[in-house]
């Protein structure tokens, strides 16, 4: 219920209190009370009148109509009945103190109208007026059409449950998508990483062939300086004519290293190769980026297969 109607029968209540309390034997209580009374039945009367009956009238059965044109005389004359018996019990308990509720009624049978005070005619007059607001948002309340906050709850409902349904599709789309995408990024990574090994591979490779045919040379003159050392101990020591060969040095038999000659050794080429792979991948990714936007899109016409427009006019027809 809306938070406004304690607010307003409070006002009502006030209202009717300083009138009241004229002709209570009680005073300013008695006023008090028999106020809150009537701002009860005067604005609950009206709520309950509009909520339950008198949205009826726009019903497609004409019963319903009936029960809502009913129960619209029904809440003029029981507003008008109960603004009516407030003013004249106003005036008839400023007179009388016993039996005031039996005249009341014998005056709303006899003259309904026939309030002699200016205050009276105020009293019923701001009665009047706070039922018609309590009407007025008991009408509003809830959908005017009686029954249409049900199917527009379960309409909600679904829509929701369609709306998560489709999100939670497009996020499981986009974990696997995000997923690949890692794995290509972690290869292309990858092969970067490889990349700079083999080009260290092949430069160490290359420094080793140097090494091996350094060391070759470095073991050919130290054999020269071994043989030169011994040559000069053995000529100081011969009696005789030294041997020819002694005045030729040592020649080491030199192995030359097998060096593969194939595109795999070739760093160009590899590099080539690296790069054409690299770029393949991130043509999958482009790919893949491109499957998930036009998977999203095909779950995006599904909201236009039934436009609820559409559906709503050929319902309406």
């Amino acid at each position: 219920m809306d938070a406004d109607y304690p607010a307003k029968g409070v006002k009502f209540a006030r209202r009717n209190t300083n009138f009241l309390a004229k002709g209570s034997e009680q005073g300013i209580i008695g006023g008090i009370t028999e106020a809150v009374v009537f701002a009860v039945l005067n604005i609950g009367a009206a709520l309950l009148f509009a909520f339950f009956c008198v949205r009826n009238l726009v019903h497609r059965s004409w019963l319903m109509k009936l029960v809502g044109l009913l129960g619209l005389a029904s809440y003029i004359g029981v507003a008008l009945a109960v603004n009516l018996a407030l003013a004249h019990y106003r005036e008839v308990s400023a007179t009388i103190l016993e039996g005031a509720g039996t005249e009341v009624i014998r005056r709303i049978r006899d003259n309904p109208m026939g309030l002699v005070e200016l205050n009276s005619w105020m009293l019923f007059a701001i009665g009047i007026f706070f039922s018609i607001l309590a009407f007025i948002d008991g009408c509003t309340l809830t959908d005017p059409y009686p029954g249409f906050a049900g199917v527009q709850r379960r309409l909600d409902e679904a829509r929701q449950n369609y709306i998560s349904g489709k999100l939670d599709l497009i996020d499981n789309l986009r974990e696997i998508r995000d997923e690949h995408n890692g794995k290509i990024e972690e290869i292309v990574r990858d092969l970067s990483s490889r990349r700079q090994e083999s080009a260290a591979i092949i430069a160490h490779r290359t420094r080793t062939m140097g090494l091996f045919a350094e060391y070759q040379s470095h073991l050919e003159r130290t054999a020269n300086s071994v043989l030169t050392a011994y040559r000069e101990a053995n000529r100081a020591a011969r009696t005789d004519a030294e041997p020819q060969y002694f005045a030729a040095g040592y020649k080491l038999e030199r192995i030359a290293p097998v060096v593969k000659t194939s595109e795999d050794w070739d760093d160009r080429v590899l590099s080539e190769r690296i790069q054409l792979a690299q770029s393949e991948l991130s043509d999958q990714i482009g790919k893949i980026g491109a499957a998930f936007e036009a998977a999203v899109a095909q779950y995006h016409k599904l909201d236009n297969l039934f436009p609820e427009a559409g559906v709503g006019s050929e319902q309406a027809a």
